[in-house]
């Protein structure tokens, strides 16, 4: 794990803040362990004209929430569908096994936002929202957040 990248994400998350204006939402996250991501997004002729974010929870959670704004930002619309959560954890440098959850609820957030311009343009969904997954699931046991909230 790069932890340099990491902590630049935490220490100074690019695009946190409020929704942007005229802009479609999407949120992930809640349960089991409280952590929560929303990204908002402005499209333009194809392309991410604006975007923003907020998270709570973890430090993980709001790290891939400023990993997902970086990634969209600029981007054309079908690139930004492909933004999984395998690319959210390689922009913070990676993500303990444990944490990478967040990366899910980035992706997914960011996924739902595209959908929801979609919606509003009349279009079909881009991108599925992959959902949070853990290994432990299949064991019966909700998610874990690790320590450190």
């Amino acid at each position: 794990m790069d932890r340099e990248r990491f902590e630049e994400h935490l220490s100074h998350p690019y695009r946190r803040g409020a929704p942007v204006g005229g802009g479609r939402d999407g949120s992930a996250g809640g349960a089991p362990c409280g952590d929560l991501v929303r990204v908002s997004l402005a499209v333009r002729d194809g392309r991410v004209a604006a975007v923003s974010f907020d998270a709570s929870g973890c430090g993980s959670a709001i790290a891939a929430g400023s990993a997902a704004a970086t990634l969209a930002d600029g981007a054309p619309v079908i690139d930004v569908a492909r933004i999984g959560p395998y690319e959210l954890a390689d922009e913070l440098g990676g993500l303990p096994k444990v944490k990478f959850h967040c990366s899910n609820l980035g992706a997914d957030a960011l996924h739902l936002a595209i959908n929801d311009y979609r919606k509003k343009q009349g279009l079909p969904p881009l991108a599925e929202p992959a959902g949070m997954h853990d290994e432990h699931e299949d064991e019966g046991e909700a998610p874990s957040c690790g320590s450190g909230h």
